[in-house]
């Protein structure tokens, strides 16, 4: 029920992700594959993914544990931005 979903953590699927990350980029989330490299692939520059984690931080979700130095896929930030251990 949507009420679950509402007193959850503040969590976004996977699908929730693509489709953020679609929308700055300009493209379809269905061609924005898990193991895309989000620099060489997604060709997302350091100002873009320091937006992108602005656009999330605005949704509500926190931010601060993920560095994106370490992170490389679309993959990798799903999971790190699903981590439980802030």
């Amino acid at each position: 029920t949507m009420s679950d979903i509402n007193h959850a953590s503040k969590k976004l699927s996977r699908l929730d992700i693509k489709n953020l990350l679609a929308t700055q980029l300009g493209v379809e989330a269905s061609d924005i594959g898990d193991e895309d490299s989000l620099t060489d692939d997604l060709q997302m520059k350091a100002t873009d993914l320091t937006d992108f984690l602005e656009i999330l931080e605005n949704r509500g979700i926190n931010t601060s544990s993920i560095d994106m130095r370490e992170i490389e896929t679309v993959s990798e930030l799903i999971d790190a931005l699903n981590e439980d251990d802030y």
